[in-house]
């Protein structure tokens, strides 16, 4: 009898632990489910330990993805990549004033998801070098990269939809010596490459739809020794080369009709080539208030592709 209430105190005891065992089995796979639904999703290509520091940016909803910010920096790091997505959802934009007075970033990697670059998003980020644009930016923010005084490099990738450079986007990036302006930009804006002392060289894709280049684009670009502007360009602003004292030539093309005071004030070295025969009425007075030579159509021609007077 005592053999058999014994037993059957021990089955039950072991029942018991069995039920014990699969109860904490259930939690450990539902905390490992718990933690794999909180991992953070793939960033694609530009993955890097960033992708597990995600509590340096701050993201907030928007239509169709996320906006991005950067709260702080990694203590020891000066290079930044930005997810392209956050909770399997793009990131479209980085945020106005997003990255603003970060002066240790010496480069950022954009995503391929971008859309917008706010205004200010990099205003004082005096250590940044380099930047690429990626293909689906159509908008640069005003001030975007203000005084980024160290910006050597500008490139936008292939098949850009960027269609206009704003309000001193580049105004003071005094490192940068060169860039190529997409063939989709429209409107160069006011101030936009302002005081960029290195610029030596402004180019234009191919087929470029330009229109206008607005006041004080290239304001006292000084090492600015040639720019070809494109065929469509109607309008040129006040005092938009004013103090561009190693421009040498340009051309001015046949279209353009409204050309505002001092466009060409203190650049000593300049010779102006016009596609036109004859100064159209609406351009203002003092557009060459210089008085630097200038040559109309009928008495130039180019020779090995630079302008040149007919002897």
């Amino acid at each position: 009898m005592l053999l058999k209430l014994t037993k059957k105190i021990l089955r039950k005891g072991f029942c018991a632990f069995i039920i014990v065992l699969m109860f904490l089995t259930t939690m450990v796979g539902c905390s490992n489910d718990k933690q794999k639904n909180l991992s953070h999703p793939s960033n694609g290509s530009n993955s890097s330990s960033l992708s597990s520091d995600l509590h340096y940016f701050t993201f907030k909803k928007i239509d169709g993805g996320y906006s991005i910010a950067l709260n702080s920096m990694p203590e020891l790091s000066t290079t930044l990549s930005i997810p392209n997505s956050y909770q399997n959802e793009p990131v479209l934009e980085i945020e106005n004033d997003g990255f603003r007075n970060f002066n240790k970033i010496t480069e950022v990697t954009l995503p391929n998801s971008l859309l917008k670059i706010g205004d200010s998003a990099f205003y004082n980020c005096s250590s940044l070098t380099r930047i690429e644009i990626p293909a689906y930016v159509t908008r640069i923010g005003w001030n975007a990269f203000y005084n980024c005084s160290h910006l050597q490099s500008v490139t936008f990738a292939p098949n850009s939809q960027i269609e206009s450079i704003e309000y001193g986007t580049f105004y003071g990036c005094n490192s940068l010596t060169n860039i190529e302006i997409p063939s989709r930009v429209k409107t160069i804006g006011w101030v936009a490459f302002y005081n960029c002392t290195q610029l030596q060289s402004v180019t234009f894709e191919s087929n470029s739809q330009l229109e206008s280049i607005e006041n004080f684009a290239f304001y006292s670009c000084s090492l600015l020794k040639r720019m070809e502007m494109p065929m469509g360009v109607t309008s040129i602003g006040n005092s938009t080369f004013y103090n561009c004292n190693s421009l040498i030539s340009i051309v001015i093309p046949r279209g353009v009709i409204s050309m505002g005071p001092g466009v060409f004030s203190s650049c000593h070295s300049l010779t102006i080539y016009c596609e036109i025969a004859s100064q159209p009425s609406d351009w203002n007075g003092d557009w060459n208030s210089s008085g630097r030579p200038v040559y109309w159509s009928g008495q130039w021609s180019y020779v090995e592709g630079i302008p040149t007077p007919n002897n």
